[in-house]
């Protein structure tokens, strides 16, 4: 009576089968995970820009710019516009022509619209605003590893000189120290000496 049922190299066969599928499908799920957060992030930044054109018709006259903040998913401005949807960090500014800059993050990605740009780009990174150019950039993660090494760098710069410092200073109070001793054996060694 014969047995039916698998061998073991034909379980193995479907084994590396499986694994050479999933080394071809997870980069391809992995990106289309990422384009559907940068995607969820474009979205949530138009649907801001239609909330701030209602706001604007509603409050006309206003000031010269009204700024709106966002912080860990609230609006943390004294002023609210009328956003339902959530947004992680970032701000918006509204000026009184009606025009509006934007930049929200979600800590990898930015979605960035300035005065003069018609639509919003993606970037990675996180926002900044720079107020000399009212216009809203991407800090790149680089840039804040950088700041961190010369922080780091500063810090220790600071703590080998430190070091340096009260090593010298250890040298010197040897140093006195020696000569205080060689002085007191000179005296008591030549006190000797002429007694004898």
């Amino acid at each position: 009576m014969k047995k039916k049922g698998f061998t073991l190299v034909e379980l193995l066969a479907v084994i590396v089968i499986l694994a050479v599928i999933a080394l071809i499908s997870t980069p391809m799920i992995i990106n289309v995970i990422e384009g559907s957060k940068k995607g969820a992030l474009k979205d949530s930044a138009y649907g801001l820009l239609e909330a701030a054109d209602i706001y604007y018709a509603e409050h006309v006259g206003g000031n010269k710019k009204t700024e709106f903040t966002f912080e860990d998913g609230k609006q943390t401005s004294i002023e609210q516009v009328g956003y339902k949807g959530y947004v992680e960090k970032g701000s918006m500014y509204l000026y009184s022509d009606g025009k509006k800059a934007l930049c929200i993050s979600d800590g990898k990605y930015a979605a960035i619209k300035n005065v003069d740009e018609e639509e919003v780009r993606m970037s990675s990174g996180r926002c900044s605003y720079n107020e000399a150019t009212e216009s809203y950039e991407t800090v790149g993660i680089c840039s804040d590893l950088e700041s961190e090494l010369e922080r780091v760098k500063k810090e220790n710069a600071k703590k080998l000189e430190e070091m340096k410092k009260e090593y010298e200073e250890q040298v010197s109070n040897i140093t006195s120290d020696y000569e205080e001793q060689k002085k007191t054996i000179e005296n008591t060694y030549g006190y000797v000496k002429k007694s004898v």
